[in-house]
């Protein structure tokens, strides 16, 4: 239980701090996150599948197994479902929370008064018309033999060594 509330109680400090001081908020996510985003990046980046899907059913079946367990006892179950809650509201505050209170990407780019000015619908369609084009023209289509062979290398076939999935 005081493990919980530890956690609870500092991710109501630390999103109170970034509420009240902007610059606190941009320290960290420029800091301390970033530090730990490129950490967690390195790491899941070892793996070829999301850590954070897998990670997500584990706790799906965890939390399944400790309502199981925990059902004749409903204080244990209270007391696990308060830490749970406290331990992922921790790191939301850590992964994101804070970061919403940061300055705005717009503003650090310098398009914040480009946006006060707002679009209309026709330049936004405009916009995206655009974005396609380039995109159709910089990507190989999906029968394009240079897309098949980017694929292929890609994943290591047809490269003359063995990769992932041979030769």
């Amino acid at each position: 239980m005081t493990s919980s509330l530890i956690l609870a109680v500092l991710s109501v400090l630390l999103l109170g701090c970034a509420r009240t001081f902007p610059v606190f908020a941009q320290w960290y996510s420029v800091t301390i996150y970033a530090c730990l985003k490129n950490t967690i990046a390195r790491f899941s980046g070892l793996f070829p599948f999301s850590l954070s899907e897998a990670g997500l059913y584990l706790l799906l079946a965890f939390c399944l197994y400790w309502i199981l367990h925990s059902l004749k006892r409903p204080l244990l179950l209270f007391k696990n479902a308060f830490f749970l809650a406290s331990l992922l509201f921790f790191i939301y505050t850590i992964n994101c929370g804070i970061n919403y209170y940061r300055k705005p990407f717009s503003e650090e780019a310098g398009f914040s008064e480009e946006l006060k000015k707002g679009s209309t619908t026709a330049e936004l369609y405009s916009l995206c018309e655009y974005l396609v084009k380039q995109v159709n023209e910089t990507v190989p289509g999906e029968d394009s033999p240079k897309r098949n062979a980017f694929f292929f290398r890609s994943m290591g076939i047809g490269t003359g060594g063995y990769g992932k999935f041979g030769g």
